[in-house]
């Protein structure tokens, strides 16, 4: 038992690496939230400019507790370059457990968007989402996505935001 405990902590960094590993197998194939005919990949065509009309500082939002959560920003499919068929939002705390999801279509204009992407079609991939109260106050992971046909993708950007 020592020798094991001596040969663990002499290779703790690929233990970590191992449970890191492990864990994304296990939240990637066996997350009961993702549909089993849905396939999942990442994208960086997204983004949260605002949370309760407040702009991030180096991809951190802080804001009140008080009313509801607002969120503004854009999805678009990275793929075909055009609006996403839904997005969703996703907050998530640090045990990894979603404690808001919603699932909604673009709904707001966004020309800055399409003239960055050189096509008229990414135009109508910004939305303005209402993402109710939330009742805990806490640090947490903002999962911005879009679901287009069977294909589900993630957005490569980290959003963290504290809410107190």
């Amino acid at each position: 038992m020592k020798n094991l405990i001596l040969v663990l902590k002499q290779n703790l960094f690929y233990v970590a690496i191992f449970f890191t590993i492990l864990f994304i197998a296990v939240f990637t194939f066996a997350n009961p939230f993702k549909s089993k005919d849905i396939s999942v990949s990442i994208f960086n065509s997204c983004a949260i400019d605002k949370l309760q009309g407040i702009s991030p500082t180096d991809g951190f939002f802080s804001v009140s507790a008080s009313g509801n959560l607002m969120a503004q920003g854009w999805v678009g499919d990275s793929i075909k370059t055009t609006k996403s068929d839904f997005l969703f939002i996703e907050l998530v705390n640090d045990k990894n457990d979603v404690i808001k999801s919603i699932k909604a279509r673009s709904n707001f204009a966004r020309p800055d968007v399409a003239s960055a992407y050189k096509n008229s079609a990414m135009e109508s991939t910004g939305f303005n989402l209402d993402l109710g109260k939330i009742k805990t106050p806490g640090e947490y992971t903002v999962v911005l996505g879009s679901i287009n046909g069977g294909q589900q993708q993630v957005c490569t950007k980290s959003f963290r935001v504290k809410i107190s």
